[in-house]
């Protein structure tokens, strides 16, 4: 589903960045991602809701699993 993401250009938006308050910058588009191998931090997996919160998210956009079928049918 995040793959879906990516390819729909959701992942990424041009935006504000929340820690420095720079503008017009390439930012994450509300979809969370780990990107930190060690767990128990703020951006570390394991996390064991993590799964439940990025599929609610990806709905948000509009990305389901049904999704997921449509991406290995292209790939045939």
């Amino acid at each position: 589903m995040l793959r879906v993401a990516f390819e729909r250009k959701l992942v990424f938006t041009i935006g504000s960045y929340r820690t420095t308050r720079k503008e017009d910058v390439i930012t994450w588009n509300d979809i969370h991602h780990k990107t930190d191998h060690k767990p128990n931090t703020q951006f570390g997996y394991p996390d064991d809701t993590y799964l439940d919160r990025v599929t609610d998210e990806l709905k948000v956009k509009g990305i389901t699993e049904d999704d997921i079928t449509q991406i290995l049918l292209k790939r045939r």
